[in-house]
């Protein structure tokens, strides 16, 4: 039985369809068709899609036989080479009369057959090979051509010699004459080109070749474009002997009068590069690219800097001392100056880690900084902003201790740039930039981030509803601040960001926010730090009234898990974590029943054995949840909690070689993952470790500054205290001078030295002294030396306990 074929544009119309049915409004729609239509349109269903197939091509509407000429790796797919066959005629028949699209189509079905190999060589060569040939060979649209064209170089693998050289190469020979168009020579230069790689070496050499350098010298630029790009495959498919015949082709290409022509030429040498020997290419292809670089025509500037960088890559192993580069330094200082358009400096800034890379890094300061720090300072953003983008690449080139000596003011100046643009691009690679300045002193280390912190909050702050940057800061780069500056300032710049973060915002950002938070709670260097962070995430998390802040916190805790050490986690997150699995709203209980596996891996019995019998029974309330998305999602996790063996007291090194060598498959819900104990256990100690390593160092560090505070203020004291001391004893030595060259003091200093005892002699006051205060000096007949008073005694024990207690 027949049915009507209904056009896509007749459309239902829904009270229609109410009030009189389905079956009456197909009849209404049949009624507006004339019979003729009807009778068109109308295909018997008991025909098999083959005859179907064959029906469309010959009589079907077009719509209907671009459809039958897609189906053509089908119908081969499942009724090989005799599906094909049956419909050969009606397809020729079809591709006389079809439209551009449907060409298309044909030729994409072909080349579909070829790649998935549904036909054999010789079928390919019989059944295909003509039917491409010959619509190539009639004059078609360019997009047809194009499309066959592709079809044929599928097929060249699969043919045999003799018919590339008896049908494709004639084919290409007939394309090329002189009286035919420029696209039929275009053709011809890209057929020859795709034959080469795949015919034999003595026909190429003696049909094609010769044919190939004619049309070097055609009389059209496009012609000599097309020329210029089969070149490679020429001079790498014919004989060593033939080489030298080539090259005087694509110079005398590299000095066209087009400019076209001369790109596409110096590309085709980049790539032959390779296979010119290197006499030649000291002898010729050198001095012809330092000729090239003197070229200050903007169109040679414009052809030379697409290409610079791979050029001076590709010539570099050629290059004999600073005479050879420099004409290369002359040019890309030349094509990076203010004097070219921004478009040339733009171009140029790209191609800079590729010129580094070939230069290297030991010459960059000599001949390359000066060129950068240009770009990176340009009064054009645009160049900024390119000259930011390659920042990365050029700096794993130099090295760490060459970024910092040279590149750190460039840096600083492109994150304070007042463009935008600059800016994001600077942020986009931060992530990858910022461990760039870890060097090894540790003074210049701190200095370095001291200065680019400020300049990054700056920056970050003009992010804005960028939320693809955001998350990525807060995923990539908020985790590395930690080991790179002061424990002080990213607690208290980056810790108030994050959790504003974790408060709102796109999903993509919370979960970034999640991971920078746990990563924050544990890389801080300050144990008061990492322990606010903490109590921060379950005051305002965790335990909020708000159930977004809950379950937000979820998010945390995945991250928390991965990052702390089972028993930190156990210790400052796992109560809380048991709350949020018995919330009151059900959306986060949903969120939080994923995080049951991994609450049971914080776990280890016999010492948490209460609270693996709490978990247990919140899991198993869970499955028997009043709401039915949460007993859902309890009872597809269940089988990974109960299947997840629980840790015991042995450590990893004491584990069994069963448990320490076979991986335990867990699988729910389709899923299967694969956990290691003796892997977890390694992992975990791991973490302890370097917990009480952050807490050895820091105390080690309050330690040191302890001590270094200490013995600052106690040298201060005694500075000042041996200051006073010496000015004390300057300005009483003239005066105690004068009263011992008293004849009468004289005589009773000999006296008392004779009978040995120790007296002490009254000094007047000085005139003028102050308050008129006498001072005691007490002296040792035996010794001769003055010593200080009682309050300088005083003084001295003073500073003498101060600096004990600073220790």
């Amino acid at each position: 039985m027949a049915a009507p074929i209904v056009e896509d544009s007749d459309l239902f119309d829904d009270e229609l369809l109410k009030t009189e049915g389905l079956e009456s409004h197909l009849l209404k729609q049949r009624s507006l068709k004339s019979e003729a239509e009807v009778e068109k349109f109308t295909v018997d269903e008991s025909l098999d899609e083959l005859e179907k197939q064959l029906l469309f091509l010959t009589q079907g509407h077009p719509l209907q036989q671009k459809r039958a000429l897609r189906s053509l790796p089908g119908i081969v797919r499942e009724h090989g080479r005799k599906g094909l066959d049956k419909l050969a005629s009606a397809i020729q028949s079809c591709l006389a009369t079809t439209d551009q699209e449907g060409h298309v189509a044909a030729a994409d079905a072909f080349a579909c057959i070829v790649h998935e190999k549904l036909l054999g060589p010789e079928e390919v060569q019989e059944c295909l090979l003509p039917v491409a040939m010959h619509v190539i060979n009639t004059k078609r649209e360019t997009d047809v051509v194009e499309a066959w064209l592709t079809s044929l170089f599928a097929m060249l693998p699969w043919l045999s010699q003799a018919s590339m050289r008896a049908d494709v190469s004639d084919l290409a020979l007939s394309k090329g004459q002189v009286e035919e168009t420029v696209e039929s020579r275009v053709v011809c230069c890209r057929i020859m080109g795709a034959l080469a790689p795949h015919l034999d070496r003595s026909a190429l050499e003696s049909k094609l070749f010769r044919k190939a350098m004619a049309l070097c010298q055609d009389t059209d630029a496009e012609v000599r474009i097309c020329m210029c790009e089969q070149l490679y495959a020429f001079a790498s498919a014919v004989s060593p002997e033939l080489l030298p015949t080539v090259l005087p082709e694509l110079f005398e290409l590299l000095n066209d009068e087009d400019g076209r022509v001369k790109q596409s030429a110096l590309e085709c040498l980049i790539r032959m590069l390779e296979l010119i020997p290197k006499e030649a290419r000291k002898e010729r292809v050198i001095p012809m690219l330092h000729g090239l670089c003197t070229d200050t025509s903007e169109s040679a500037s414009f052809i030379l800097v697409g290409v610079f960088g791979r050029i001076l890559q590709r010539v570099a192993c050629d290059l004999e001392g600073d005479d050879d580069y420099a004409p290369f330094y002359d040019a890309y200082r030349r094509l990076a100056g203010l004097e070219q358009p921004p478009e040339l400096r733009a171009r140029a800034a790209e191609q800079f880690p590729a010129v580094l890379k070939a230069v290297g890094a030991r010459r960059y300061a000599l001949h390359l900084h000066s060129t950068y720090a240009s770009l990176c300072t340009d009064q054009d953003s645009g160049v900024r902003t390119v000259a930011a983008h390659v920042f990365a690449e050029a700096g794993a080139l130099l090295g760490k201790e060459r970024v910092h000596t040279y590149l750190l003011p460039v840096y600083l100046q492109l994150l304070r740039d007042s463009c935008a643009d600059v800016q994001l691009e600077m942020l986009s690679l931060f992530d990858t930039t910022l461990p760039m300045f870890n060097v090894t002193n540790e003074d210049t280390r701190k200095k370095a981030y001291a200065a680019i912190f400020p300049a990054f909050l700056a920056a970050e702050a003009k992010v804005g509803l960028n939320w693809r940057l955001q998350a990525h800061l807060l995923s990539l780069t908020y985790p590395q601040w930690p080991d790179l500056h002061t424990s002080g300032a990213v607690f208290e710049n980056l810790v108030p960001l994050t959790f504003r973060h974790l408060s709102g915002g796109p999903a993509p950002v919370m979960a970034a926010a999640g991971k920078a938070a746990a990563a924050l709670a544990h890389g801080l260097k300050r144990a008061s730090h990492r322990a606010e962070v903490g109590q921060r995430l379950v005051r305002e998390f965790a335990r909020h009234k708000s159930c977004l802040n809950r379950a937000a916190f979820v998010e945390v805790a995945y991250n928390l898990v991965k990052v702390f050490s089972a028993r930190h986690f156990r210790e400052a997150f796992l109560p809380c974590c048991l709350e949020l699995l018995r919330d009151p709203v059900p959306t986060v209980r949903i969120r939080s029943m994923d995080m049951l596996p991994y609450l049971k891996l914080v776990l280890r019995l016999p010492e948490d054995a209460s609270l693996m019998e709490r978990l247990n029974k919140l899991a198993e309330n869970a499955v028997e949840d009043s709401d039915k998305d949460v007993a859902g999602a309890a009872r597809d996790v269940m089988a990974v909690f109960q299947q997840l063996p629980m840790r015991t007291g042995v450590s990893a090194s004491r584990l069994s070689a069963s448990q320490s060598s076979a991986p335990v498959q867990l699988s729910s819900g389709g899923i299967s993952v694969s956990f290691d104990v003796a892997a977890f256990e390694t992992a975990d100690r791991s973490k302890e470790e370097q917990e009480a390593c952050l807490l050895r160092d820091e105390e080690a560090d309050d330690r040191r500054r302890l001590d270094d505070s200490g013995r600052g203020l106690g040298t201060a004291f005694r500075s000042r205290l041996g200051g006073t001391m010496q000015s004390g004893v300057r300005s009483a030595q003239p005066k105690m001078t004068a009263r011992l060259s008293n004849p009468s003091v004289q005589r009773s200093v000999s006296l008392n030295s004779s009978s040995g005892q120790r007296r002490s002699f009254d000094r007047a006051p000085p005139s003028g002294g102050v308050g008129g205060s006498a001072t005691r000096t007490s002296f040792s007949a035996t010794s001769r030396t003055p010593t200080s008073s009682s309050s300088s005694s005083s003084s001295s024990s003073s500073s003498s306990s101060s600096s004990s207690s600073y220790r």
